[in-house]
């Protein structure tokens, strides 16, 4: 009998190596559930359902980004196509040279002087109601605040006096004046040629 038991526990061994070996690479069994005890008194042994999980199948790997070309830029120009390039110049006005006054402009513009003096003959009218009377000095004094309400009236913006007190032209010689009336007087410049009763004077009332 001893000669045997050696050989007994090695066929139990690899029997219950084979055992395991066909147990891990059979199917899982489905685990069983004890429903309630039937009308015979016995529990009911259900198999419970074994839910397989699906699969998780990888998402794709994500498209790179296209990548954006830059616009092409246009090469600067070179020096020598600076050079050959015309140059723009700004229009420039072109103006007519001055003229030279004429002796016509230079008696208008001394007739607007004498009409000038009339005006300041006229603010002595309205104030004392006549024309002063008297030599150029007498009349310009009487208008430079010799007066009863000792207003200054003159001279007229631009004209002078001479070291007598009379008021004088653009020639540089005294006017005369000629009281016509309490109204009216007559103012008259010997003009260019400095003479009195020539056919250059000029004169206004």
């Amino acid at each position: 009998m001893r000669p045997r038991l050696p050989l007994i526990l090695g066929l139990l061994v690899a029997g219950a190596l084979a055992a395991g070996w066909w147990m891990s690479s059979s199917k899982p069994l489905a685990p069983f559930e004890i429903g309630p005890a039937s009308h015979t008194g016995k529990p009911v042994v259900t198999k419970k359902p074994v839910v397989q999980s699906k699969p998780v199948v990888p998402s794709p790997p994500a498209r790179p980004a296209p990548l954006s070309v830059p616009a092409p830029v246009a090469p600067p120009p070179s020096p020598a196509m600076v050079e050959a390039a015309p140059a723009t110049e700004p229009a420039q006005k072109v103006f007519p040279p001055p003229t030279a006054p004429t002796a016509l402009d230079a008696r208008k513009r001394h007739t607007e002087e004498l009409e000038q003096v009339g005006l300041m003959l006229r603010d002595y009218r309205t104030l004392m109601h006549e024309n002063p009377v008297g030599t150029n000095a007498e009349i310009m004094a009487a208008l430079m605040g010799g007066n009863p309400k000792r207003a200054r009236l003159g001279p007229p913006a631009g004209q002078a006096l001479n070291e007598q007190g009379e008021l004088l032209d653009q020639w540089g010689t005294p006017y005369f004046f000629h009281q016509m009336s309490a109204k009216v007087m007559e103012i008259r410049s010997a003009g260019p040629d400095k003479r009195m009763w020539t056919s250059d004077d000029i004169v206004v009332r």
